[in-house]
């Protein structure tokens, strides 16, 4: 897959980012006009939605230096419609401290808890980073319909929702990787998240890409959500 598409094979070759191709239906079934790529690491996510839609407009927040350097490398040559926002999406605008893990991807402001060290993930030190919130950041009136919301924070996720404000008004899809249990401390398990997102207008379309732990049982999953405007307006079902 990533080598039969000039796209996801020029993102791997030139640049050592694997698109991420597991996401490929949930991409092509929700077609966004705007991505808002939270926790995007090197753009995995947005270089597949990239080679689904190449139209498409993105916005994407990393705070991790590294990861945002590659990112930029190449998103720069590869759209023009792409942005970088170097910062953790939270709650409120300012610095908070960051946990940099031995797989850098696992990256949290949350502290990993035991289940991470039993599968090799450590810290490896902690930097400062930027936080901002979403409502502060990008306006209503610029993101294009239909939009996805995609959030891949290790433990933040309410973070990132609590910081989103009114553009809940503006945003159809809410694709986010969830838990089962803690694997960072004090972070909110899916039930929470399903929670809040129904408090702001949001219902379950349903889950991808599952895994579950010989030890542990089932750890996380990534979870569709969608508004009841886009289930009328581009003929999407609800899970209830």
């Amino acid at each position: 897959m990533l080598l039969s598409n000039p796209l996801l094979a020029n993102g791997l070759l030139a640049y050592g980012v694997a698109g991420a191709v597991e996401h490929l239906d949930i991409i092509a079934f929700i077609r966004p006009n705007h991505l808002i790529d939270v926790g995007a690491n090197k753009g995995q996510f947005s270089l597949a939605a990239l080679s689904v839609a190449r139209h498409i407009k993105i916005d994407c927040f990393e705070p991790l230096p590294a990861a945002a350097a590659v990112l930029e490398r190449w998103a720069i040559k590869a759209s023009a419609n792409i942005r970088i926002h170097r910062a953790a999406l939270s709650t409120a605008r300012g610095s908070a401290e960051f946990y940099v893990t031995t797989r850098e991807d696992s990256s949290s402001l949350f502290r990993p808890t035991v289940v991470q060290q039993d599968a090799g993930i450590n810290i490896k030190n902690t930097i400062n980073v930027q936080t901002e919130r979403l409502d502060s950041v990008l306006s209503g009136e610029n993101i294009l319909r239909p939009s996805l919301l995609k959030i891949d924070v290790q433990g933040a996720e309410l973070d990132v929702l609590g910081g989103v404000g009114e553009l809940f008004d503006v945003i159809d899809y809410v694709y986010v990787e969830v838990s089962f249990i803690e694997l960072y401390a004090g972070q909110p398990l899916f039930s929470e998240i399903e929670k809040f997102l129904k408090s702001v207008g949001y219902k379950l379309r349903g889950f991808a890409n599952p895994y579950v732990d010989r030890k542990y049982g089932p750890l996380q999953a990534d979870a569709l959500f969608c508004r009841s405007s886009a289930a009328k307006n581009y003929n999407t079902t609800f899970v209830d």
